[in-house]
């Protein structure tokens, strides 16, 4: 999976064509009446059970103000909404833009890209080999099983990883803040820092008394807190960019 450079830039540009996707309009939205509207010809009971695990499928009927993805590959842009929402894609490889409200993503079963916006978002990665970007203000992400590519952004953040032996890409710049990951392998997953000079050499590791936990300054306001570690970190754990 290719390292996007706009992960590291802050710029939130689509990286796929809506075109290409070839998408009928089949999001299931809770409406401003309080109303369900589903989409053409799709049964909610059929959807529920179709294409095995959906991934985070919530039961019931959507709540007001929820968007539920078609189980396909689904491309779901709420970059301008302001409002605090759920966002289910289910199976499929989804794209997700989340908008400036404290959004929550349900990524699903899948090779998903979620792009956080400015709000406190929750991420849930799920199966796959995910992107997943938190954006803006305090971000909780959750990678899941599969080889992801996670990056906090500006603001206090929390990445969680799972132990599944597949290699974690987690993407740290200068101006994040502190962020706190969990579960990191150490051997398996590795750390990119960006916009230092600085080498292995020069961190300064600060570990707990069993070596679960490690903090680290980056630079004056830029932390990384590792807890959960299953041994020392060491220079394979890290790429400086």
């Amino acid at each position: 999976m290719p390292v996007l450079p706009i992960l590291m830039s802050h710029e939130v540009i689509s990286p796929r064509d809506p075109a290409e996707l070839a998408l009928d309009p089949v999001l299931i939205t809770g409406t401003a009446d309080g109303g369900v509207v589903f989409a053409p010809s799709r049964d909610i009971g059929g959807y529920a059970n179709s294409g095995g695990d959906n991934g985070g499928w919530p039961g019931g009927t959507p709540d007001e103000g929820d968007t539920w993805g078609r189980g396909t590959d689904d491309y779901i842009n709420h970059s301008r909404e302001t409002v605090d929402e759920t966002i289910y894609t289910f199976a499929g490889n989804d794209t997700v833009f989340a908008g400036s409200g404290d959004t929550i993503v349900f990524a699903g079963v899948g090779d998903d890209e979620v792009y956080g916006g400015n709000g406190a978002d929750t991420i849930l990665g799920q199966d796959g080999d995910d992107i997943l970007f938190g954006g803006l203000n305090h971000d909780e992400i959750h990678a899941g099983d599969g080889e992801d590519i996670v990056n906090g952004g500006q603001g206090n953040d929390k990445i969680f990883l799972t132990d599944d032996d597949q290699t974690d890409r987690i993407l740290f710049a200068l101006g994040d803040d502190s962020d706190i990951i969990d579960g990191f392998e150490t051997g398996v997953d590795v750390v990119e820092i960006a916009g230092t000079s600085l080498d292995f050499d020069d961190l300064v590791i600060h570990y707990n008394g069993d070596g679960s936990q490690a903090v680290i300054e980056i630079a004056p306001g830029d932390w990384l807190t590792f807890t959960g570690l299953d041994g020392a970190l060491s220079a394979s754990d890290f790429d400086f960019l």
